[in-house]
């Protein structure tokens, strides 16, 4: 049920960054962000202790819990939605799910062509391509992993917003045109979730959280490697001498 003062967690482990935001009516009363090299694991629920040691109220006063679902890190992901599946029973408390990429698209506040991307690995990123005009952002692709020489070719002629660590890493082979440029780098994505997640709450586009599914966009690379073969157990001999015995 929503409250007067809407109180939302939004949590983003998409990429190495751990970013978790704590916002009361859309303002930020507490944020976490760490590039250390732990894992999620290790820093995401300590740093929403942390935020909520920090305000006047308990984390039982939440109203919802916002989520970047993908792409991106697959044990970032799946890190970071078990954490919300199990805040969210133990609250019942409604989850909204996010994708990363056009959460990346709405801090890009120029006009024109936004290409947001992650490095998916294997020579990959996942990407996808938005357009603003005005105050409306309107997503001109669906999400995909592909390579960034391809991706190169179905980019419009006109010059394009590239922003993330996908498009840092393979700016040269993604640049388009000679006005193209890189906005920002890293994704930190948890404050601008919680403002669009708070919208979408108020007109109840929500889920519950045993319904969060990842949206990985590709098998992981050890689904795609497929199972590993069965070891054969090597045999062994023991000799023991006359005078001993195997106790």
């Amino acid at each position: 049920m929503l409250t007067d003062e809407m109180k939302l967690l939004a949590i983003d482990t998409s990429t190495t960054i751990c970013n978790v935001c704590l916002t009361v009516d859309g303002n930020v009363v507490g944020e976490y962000l760490s590039r250390s090299p732990g894992t999620h694991t290790e820093r995401l629920m300590p740093a929403i202790e942390s935020l909520f040691r920090q305000v006047d109220w308990g984390i039982r006063n939440l109203d919802g819990i916002a989520v970047v679902n993908g792409p991106g890190s697959f044990t970032g992901l799946r890190i970071g939605l078990s954490v919300v599946k199990g805040l969210s029973y133990a609250l019942r408390i409604p989850v909204i799910a996010a994708n990363g990429l056009e959460v990346a698209a709405n801090q890009v506040p120029d006009e024109g062509w936004i290409c947001p991307a992650m490095d998916a690995r294997r020579g990959e990123i996942f990407t996808s391509l938005f357009l603003r005009q005005g105050k409306d952002l309107v997503q001109r692709t669906e999400p995909r992993s592909i390579s960034p020489l391809t991706w190169r070719t179905e980019l419009p002629a006109e010059p394009v917003q590239f922003c993330g660590p996908g498009a840092q890493l393979y700016f040269d082979l993604l640049k388009n045109h000679e006005n193209s440029r890189l906005v920002f780098q890293d994704f930190v994505l948890a404050e601008t979730l919680s403002v669009l997640a708070q919208g979408k709450f108020h007109r109840g586009d929500i889920i519950q959280g045993n319904e969060l599914r990842a949206a990985y966009l590709r098998p992981s690379d050890a689904e795609a490697k497929g199972p590993r073969p069965p070891k054969r157990l090597s045999r062994s001999r023991c000799v023991f001498s006359d005078k001993k015995k195997l106790l």
